[in-house]
């Protein structure tokens, strides 16, 4: 009976050993679409800063990516009815520039092209949002309090920022939530990311946390001179992209990965626009 048995076992052991290695064996073929390469853009337009545009190139899934994906003779134009701004080329690789700042009107619309050889042409249209004031903005040594006054009837978004300053330099300072709700949360520009879906038409007060980064001897550092809250009333694209870009943002390997939002017509990317509102606080007072 033992031999039988053992015959058994053998002749299974034999199967499973010779399925696994035919399994291993097979050639699986995955009807794979060919991936046509798109122009793909990433914009923030403000009238605060320095407005760029950073131009690459997307890949497909199997394709191995290259050391520098980013097109440097890209043609980039901002416009507005009638009106066109050509971006020029920086000295850095896929940055174009405008050339000083722009005075933007708000509840019009801008579009912005990009156009480059051997790749289909790609747009998005975006609307100026209106500037939202500060109010009052104070700080103290744990928080940093900014209130305003939500525009009615329209939906508005908010990235609330903090820009500490000494005569002889400016200082590394970053806001955040330490109790983030529904609708406010620590956004990836190193601020304060703000829905008005809680508080429309009405005044609200954000407290924020904040901390400062002077400069590497702690214990000399001197104390800022003046504060700025900036208060950024932002595209609805740009929330979209922001609470995207966070919840993709993770350490972990075992989280499921999530589409960034997008906008770009014919292509990848980003374009958003954002008003802002400068509150200064003279910490000399």
């Amino acid at each position: 009976m033992k031999t039988y048995k053992s015959l058994i076992i053998l002749v299974l052991v034999s199967l499973f050993t010779s399925s696994c290695e035919d399994f291993f064996d097979m050639a699986i073929d995955l009807d794979i679409e060919e991936h046509k390469s798109k122009i793909a853009i990433t914009s923030f337009f403000s009238d605060q800063n320095i407005n760029e545009v950073l131009v690459s190139y997307s890949i497909g899934g199997t394709e191995e990516a290259a050391d520098n994906q980013l097109l440097t003779n890209a043609n980039v134009i901002l416009s507005q009815g009638n009106t066109s701004y050509e971006l020029n080329h920086s000295e850095n690789d896929g940055i174009y520039q405008l050339e000083g700042l722009i005075d933007f009107i708000p509840n019009k619309e801008y579009t912005l092209t990009v156009e480059a050889a051997n790749y289909t042409t790609v747009s998005s249209k975006q609307i100026f949002p209106q500037e939202v004031a500060i109010i009052e903005a104070t700080i103290d040594s744990e928080k940093l309090s900014v209130r305003f006054k939500d525009t009615p009837n329209v939906r508005n978004y908010y990235i609330l920022v903090m820009q500490a300053f000494h005569p002889d330099y400016e200082i590394n300072s970053h806001i955040y939530m330490e109790d983030e709700s529904n609708f406010q949360n620590s956004s990836s520009q190193r601020g304060i990311l703000i829905s008005d879906e809680t508080f429309e038409g009405n005044e609200i007060v954000i407290n924020a946390d904040y901390w400062m980064n002077k400069v590497d001897d702690y214990e000399n550092d001197p104390e800022p001179t003046l504060v700025k809250a900036i208060l950024y009333n932002i595209t609805e694209d740009i929330y979209k992209y922001d609470i995207s870009y966070r919840n993709n943002y993770t350490d972990d390997p075992f989280t499921e990965p999530v589409i960034l939002h997008r906008n770009i017509e014919n292509g990848y990317g980003i374009f958003g626009m954002m008003n802002a509102n400068i509150f200064e606080i003279d910490l000399t007072k």
